[in-house]
């Protein structure tokens, strides 16, 4: 569940209406994939974009943002233009009947 901080240090958890001292972060990260076909884009969750990420937790990108903008841009940097090989699961979504 997604939370919020509440001012006084804690997360809110609005779905089970409860306070929390920590947070875990999850990643959902967009992610621009290209082969000789073309380029597409999809949505990498938790394990999967942790991969992506050099094997980095969701946790300890955030410390870099806050800590180290430098290392943070870096770590973005060192996914691009790197090999792998993924299986898909597609989903069609339309858009104002589009």
């Amino acid at each position: 569940s997604k939370v919020t901080p509440n001012g006084d240090g804690m997360w809110r958890c609005e779905k089970c209406a409860k306070d929390f001292e920590k947070k875990s972060n999850r990643y959902v990260l967009q992610v621009s994939l290209k082969d000789d076909s073309g380029t597409a884009w999809v949505t990498a969750f938790g394990d999967n974009a942790s991969i992506l990420m050099n094997h980095k937790s969701a946790d300890e990108i955030e410390k870099l943002r806050e800590t180290d903008e430098d290392a943070f841009d870096q770590a973005f940097e060192a996914t691009q233009d790197k090999k792998f090989r993924f299986v898909l699961r597609l989903k069609r979504e339309e858009y104002q009947e589009q």
